[in-house]
């Protein structure tokens, strides 16, 4: 069983990330430079907030091109993937490494977003969103993130028959 770091037993489940209400603002992020998100392993996650109707640009507020190639999605195509989704999960992700915990994470994601830095091109069709500083991320400290961020995934496209917007794919079973 994969628990948090909240000094419970608590389970990671999606419905942790729907309960979850320490949420804040992707602008808000960037204007505090993630402070006081944790120095700790994790999950975080992109939700959709309360009455924010998501509509799609053709452009982005992130890099528009890596190495020749183009970062961005046809906007029909993101509004179709969007349509069979659960509409307020839009990406789940990891912060995993012993140098990339969740405050660095998370400015690399918001930095990415505006269009400041390359490092995190997960979850980059969260950045074609018309208003994406308006979106809310949340997360979840916990030791096994990789594991974590695996099981959440699948439970997402147990349950939903595809994954959240912004993720590409299922994490590869690794051993451990």
């Amino acid at each position: 069983m994969l628990t948090l770091m909240d000094g419970g037993s608590s389970q990671l489940t999606l419905n942790r990330i729907y309960e979850h209400r320490q949420l804040s603002t992707v602008k808000y992020l960037y204007e505090t430079k993630c402070s006081h998100v944790p120095l700790q392993k994790g999950v975080y996650f992109v939700v959709v907030p309360d009455l924010f109707e998501v509509t799609f640009s053709t452009s982005t507020t992130a890099i528009r091109e890596h190495m020749g190639q183009s970062l961005l999605y046809d906007p029909d195509m993101l509004k179709c993937k969007f349509s069979k989704t659960d509409k307020r999960i839009l990406y789940i992700g990891k912060a995993s490494g012993e140098r990339n915990r969740l405050r660095r994470r998370l400015w690399q994601l918001v930095r990415y977003g505006y269009g400041e830095a390359q490092n995190h091109m997960g979850g980059r069709a969260l950045w074609q969103i018309n208003n994406a500083p308006q979106l809310l991320i949340g997360y979840l400290p916990c030791e096994q993130a990789t594991q974590a961020e695996a099981k959440l995934l699948r439970e997402y496209f147990n349950r939903f028959e595809t994954l959240p917007l912004a993720n590409r794919q299922l994490p590869q079973n690794r051993a451990h």
